[in-house]
This record gives C-alpha cells, structure tokens and sequence, in this order.
C-alpha cells in the first residue's frame, strides 16, 4: 500500500518524509532569503550577521494524512513547554496553514487545503535537491524545481520564540526528492530567451555593433 499522501519517519536519518505536496515559492531552495524584522530591518546572528534561509513551501492536496506530523508535533510542545503547555501558551502557532486564506498563492483551494512552510539557516547549507531516480540536481539545473511541481521532503519539527509571531513550532527544511511535473503556479518556470523573442532584423542590415564606430564609446 503506497504512503506517498503519509508522513512517515525516516529511519536512516530519524527525520521525517512529508508527504507527497506540490511545491511553491521555490525561489529560495538555491539561494537563501535574507530575513527581516517587523521594521524592515535586517535579522542578526548573535555574532552581528545577517540570518539567511533557505525556503520552501509545500502544498498539500485533500485526503492528505497528517496524523504522524501532528503527533510529533505535539511531543515537541510537551518537550519544550510540559504536558500543561496549553494553559500556559494560550495560542501556541502551529505549521499548518490555510490554503484558502492565502489566494495570492495560485492554488485551487477545492483541492488543496493545507500548507506549511519550510526553511533552514543557510550556515547549514543547501538542501540536497534529488529526481525521482535519486540522480542529484546541481544548481545549475534549477528550472527542474519550480512552483507547482511535486515533491517530498525531509524536514524535523523544533519550538522556537518566533522575533515576530510568538512561542511557535516550526519545520525545518531537509531534503528534497523532485517527483512529477505539473502545470507552474505562479510562474513558476521561467521560460528561455529563445522562447521568448524572435529574431528581429535591424533597419539597415548588420549588427548593432555597426552603428558605432569600434573606437567610441556608446555610453560616454
């Protein structure tokens, strides 16, 4: 019986498989986010650097099973806070977000009920982006990731004191393992030069290399 619409632990590493998601603003899985606070300012390490992640968001269709992500966590909570958490924190933030609350996203909201957010420091570098046949996707290919495509995970749960929203368990970003496209969401794939212009003849003929002469300077 398949688990793909399940998360379940990864045994091997001792995190855990999201299920089977369609991703979305993946503009930070190669290049981390500079992050902010409520003034616009940038965030800063304790050693004065600016924090930077690496981030993804995962969109989950409905029937999506989320019994072993919400168990653990609420052993995260009870480890950090005790059992009593909840008359302690009123409102404590949890990773599961409403797709309908969210439009903007692209997402039908009829068939996608729930995303979360994931993201790591960039000091821990790079999530190790694989295909479905476990080959690696090196930066330079990155137009294979793109918003609307599907794909697992590997991500922890972890408590924090978010600068803005509060006592909060978060998911932390892992790996990613690329599975079927789909149609991009938000344009998602950013398309080539040569599927975006045609070839334009310039009046005159040649080049617009022929219009100064080798010794000038088109910007002086």
């Amino acid at each position: 019986m398949s688990n793909a619409n399940q998360f379940i632990l990864l045994p091997t590493s001792g995190t855990i498989r999201s299920a089977k998601a369609r991703m979305a603003y993946t503009q930070n899985v190669y290049t981390p986010a500079a992050q902010t606070n409520d003034d616009g300012s940038p965030q800063l390490d304790k050693n004065g650097d600016p924090v930077k992640k690496y981030q993804l968001t995962l969109v989950f269709p409905k029937g999506t099973d989320f019994k072993f992500l919400q168990q653990k966590i609420e052993d995260c909570a009870v480890a950090k806070w005790g059992p009593d958490y909840k008359k302690k924190i009123s409102g404590l933030k949890k990773p599961f977000l409403k797709v309908e609350d969210y439009p903007k996203m692209g997402f039908d909201a009829d068939a996608f009920e729930y995303f979360i957010r994931l993201s790591v420091d960039a000091k821990r570098g790079a999530p190790d982006v694989r295909r479905a046949d476990k080959t690696k996707v090196p930066s330079e290919q990155s137009s294979e990731v793109y918003s609307g495509r599907w794909a697992y995970a590997s991500l922890n749960v972890y408590a924090t004191q978010h600068v803005r929203g509060g006592p909060r368990i978060s998911c932390g970003l892992g790996n990613i393992q690329l599975l079927d496209n789909d149609e991009p969401v938000g344009g998602g794939v950013r398309a080539s030069a040569d599927e975006e212009f045609e070839t334009v003849a310039i009046e005159g003929g040649g080049s617009t290399d022929e219009l100064f002469d080798a010794n000038d300077d088109p910007m002086a």
